[in-house]
């Protein structure tokens, strides 16, 4: 399982037409590729290619979920998942990574990220995470 475990139940009640979603990744041909598959599942896809622009777009629009690289220039998706909590504290923010996860758990919870989603990881699963994810923090509004 890629994600923390969710509160409550994961019954997927809520439309994804209606959730936007931030990609913060500096790799530009991955940014296209995942813009692509995120705007065929139907989700609203805004690009931020560091750390900076993450935390503006945040600022900018209603974002309903981020899924933020973690090396990226300018200002790490750690340092940006700080920032952003220094403001939100309920969007949930994915760390979108192609590293081995079990190793930054730790940091990547300390930071405030609610989960980490491979870079690798197939449309279907990715589609799933962002839907249980965004159904959680529904929940907890």
């Amino acid at each position: 399982m890629n994600h923390f475990p969710a509160n409550g139940n994961d019954t997927l009640r809520f439309s994804n037409a209606s959730i936007h979603v931030l990609l913060a990744e500096d790799n530009l041909l991955l940014q296209r590729a995942m813009s692509i598959v995120l705007t065929k599942k139907g989700f609203t896809v805004y690009v931020a290619k560091n750390g900076n622009q993450a935390v503006e777009q945040m600022k900018l629009h209603p974002i309903d979920i981020v899924l933020m690289a973690i090396n990226m220039p300018e200002m790490s998706g750690v340092e940006a998942t700080l920032a952003i909590r220094s403001f939100n504290l309920y969007t949930p923010i994915i760390a979108f990574t192609s590293y081995d996860e079990t190793s930054m758990i730790q940091d990547i919870k300390k930071a405030g990220m609610n989960g980490f989603l491979s870079k690798y990881a197939s449309p279907d699963h990715i589609y799933h995470v962002i839907m249980q994810h965004t159904e959680s923090a529904k929940k907890d509004y």
